[in-house]
């Protein structure tokens, strides 16, 4: 899963400080609150607001969403 998924990235040495974003339908509080203690750079709940959702992202991390 991507909690998983997030945490090994910031086990590693090279990659702590390499943003991270969650994409999840999991919107709940505690979901929220674990991938942020995972390391977690951001938290997106689904369904996507494409527009305004991939300006931030866009802005966050530099990437284009496809």
């Amino acid at each position: 899963d991507g909690f998983s998924v997030c945490k090994m990235i910031r086990e590693k040495e090279t990659s702590r400080k390499t943003p991270i974003c969650i994409v999840t339908g999991l919107d709940d509080e505690e979901s929220v609150d674990r991938a942020y203690k995972l390391g977690a750079t951001d938290f997106i709940g689904k369904p996507i607001k494409f527009q305004v959702e991939s300006l931030y992202t866009q802005e966050q991390f530099d990437v284009v969403l496809l």
